[in-house]
């Protein structure tokens, strides 16, 4: 607001108060107001200090995304929207991780029993790249999205997924114990239902190296599975351990270990219960384990007549 070009008239009450034109306005005397704030200054001090509101931790939210090197969907859309949602959500400090698995690496056992769950999911034999899995089979999606809004689409899935709190608490550790194995010891604290294994539960690892090997910046070196022994009931500490195994060649100084505890909801989907980023295990004991990761049987491989852009797997096939 612009001052006025002409002074308003001022008087001088007899109280210590100033009038401007037809507004008056009292002042405490100086010394009045320094004792206030001494006062003021005295109770806040008094006052105890306020606690910050304890925040639940958000649920990991795990999207893997299996392409081919020659894809041209994955490089030209699919990668280059799941590369900046995982700069977003890594910036914001969420826990979503996302990974590439190549669907034509016939030694990485472990992704090959992701991608059969994937086709199970979907009741086919066939689809076209890439191939989306968010949380073990809450969502799936594959293929080209409709007016071509991948990331838009692909954050839809991820923050339905978000808003959805944890159901177990999970701490792990993991150590190397050969060029090509690792150990990972997991701490798993189950907070909600039954985690059952005779229902399709379990704990999944992923070796991953920040690292474009096919499309996506980050790749899973390996996937293994460890073996639940038994249900385990709410409210009940675990401890569950196991080998797994990563592809050659991969560097155990450059990986990321994540854990995850994937459990079946009621209406029949795989979710995942909790996950965390397992810690180097500097410590480790030299004795190895003696449980490891389930072995799996490779499919099929598919056709080399194969379109690039599509997969193909060959069912029946057992097992969760």
């Amino acid at each position: 607001m612009t001052a006025p070009a002409f002074p308003l008239p001022q008087s001088s009450g007899h109280d210590g108060s100033v009038e401007h034109g037809a507004r008056r306005r009292r002042t405490l005397p100086r010394a009045a107001l320094l004792l206030s704030m001494l006062f003021l200054s005295l109770v806040l001090q008094g006052l105890p200090p306020r606690r910050a509101e304890a925040q639940s931790p958000e649920r990991l939210v795990v999207l893997e995304m299996f392409g081919r090197s020659d894809c041209v969907i994955c490089s030209e859309h699919a990668a280059p929207a799941l590369d900046a949602l995982a700069a977003e959500y890594a910036s914001a400090g969420r826990p979503v991780a996302i990974f590439e698995h190549d669907t034509d690496n016939s030694s990485n056992l472990g992704m090959a029993e992701r991608r059969r769950r994937w086709f199970r999911l979907l009741g086919v034999t066939r689809a076209p790249l890439p191939l989306l899995l968010l949380n073990g089979g809450l969502e799936t999606a594959f293929g080209e999205e409709e007016g071509g809004a991948y990331e838009a689409n692909y954050r839809a899935m991820i923050e339905r997924a978000l808003a959805e709190p944890p159901s177990a608490q999970v701490s792990a550790l993991w150590a190397p114990t050969g060029a090509t194995t690792l150990d990972v010891r997991m701490e798993l604290r189950n907070t909600g239902a039954a985690i059952d294994p005779a229902a399709g539960a379990g704990v999944w690892i992923y070796v991953l190296e920040d690292k474009r090997v096919v499309h996506l910046s980050r790749y899973a070196r390996g996937v293994g599975r460890l073996p639940l022994a038994r249900s385990i009931a709410p409210n009940e500490s675990v401890t569950v351990a196991g080998e797994v195994r990563v592809d050659a060649g991969t560097d155990l100084g450059a990986v990321r270990v994540l854990t995850v505890v994937e459990r079946v909801r009621e209406d029949g989907r795989w979710d995942v219960a909790q996950g965390a980023y397992a810690e180097l295990d500097r410590d480790a004991p030299t004795p190895r384990p003696t449980a490891t990761a389930e072995p799996t049987s490779e499919p099929t491989p598919a056709s080399t007549s194969e379109p690039a852009n599509a997969v193909t797997i060959h069912l029946p096939w057992t097992g969760r």
